[in-house]
């Protein structure tokens, strides 16, 4: 929780530092599901020998973010990231962090809400968008029946993010969205560790 609270102050500072261009609308906060996972590859010592053991949790992700709009075409965001399998039900990854997105096409929708005495032109069309990702990933997979029946990491992780937005009414726009995440490697000679997360999935977020 400390980490979550720390990148949440960040993201409002920067928003601070932006006071003139807030508007309506400049504020985000979206959920959405996606197939892929968040796995652990960890080197442990298996029957006496040092093997590379691999977990994941899949096939499903899940996502809560919160986006600030800098200007037309440029965002920073906070977010959190987990994936879950259901059988039986586990979600022990997680990667919270900041990432920013570039519109280069055409610029993010901005249609907060309808006009209650004038009409409303809201553009129905895909706004493109790349970004980076980075911040803490860490995490525990129980396997009671494997001959490692606990993996463990964490470590700082740095990725890409790649999607749309699609706004289907005022203040309501659909993300359909690829990301793919990974920690740098563990330093540790006796046991390195990864973590890694890949999600293509579809969100939806509200103006706030």
């Amino acid at each position: 929780m400390r980490r979550e609270r720390i990148l949440l102050a960040a993201l409002y500072l920067v928003s601070l530092a932006f006071p003139t261009a807030a508007r309506a609308g400049d504020f985000h906060l979206g959920t959405g599901l996606g197939y892929g996972g968040a796995g652990i590859t960890k080197v442990e010592d298996v029957d006496g020998t040092k093997q590379s053991v691999k977990r994941s949790e899949g096939p499903g992700t899940i996502t809560f973010y919160a986006d600030y709009m800098l200007s037309d075409v440029f965002s920073i965001g906070f977010e959190h990231l987990r994936g879950f399998r259901l059988g039986p039900a586990s979600s022990g990854v997680s990667f919270t962090g900041i990432n920013t997105r570039w519109y280069f096409r055409t610029p993010a929708p901005t249609v907060a809400k309808a006009s209650p005495t004038e009409s409303t032109l809201l553009i129905k069309q895909f706004s493109f968008f790349v970004g980076l990702g980075s911040g803490f990933a860490g995490g525990n997979i129980n396997r009671d029946d494997d001959l490692v029946p606990s993996l463990s990491a964490s470590g700082a992780y740095f990725g890409f993010i790649l999607g749309a937005d699609y706004a289907l009414s005022p203040g309501v726009v659909l993300r359909p969205q690829i990301t793919s995440y990974s920690t740098f490697s563990s330093s540790s000679k006796t046991s390195p560790a990864s973590l890694s997360y890949f999600s293509f999935g579809a969100s939806i977020y509200f103006f706030l």
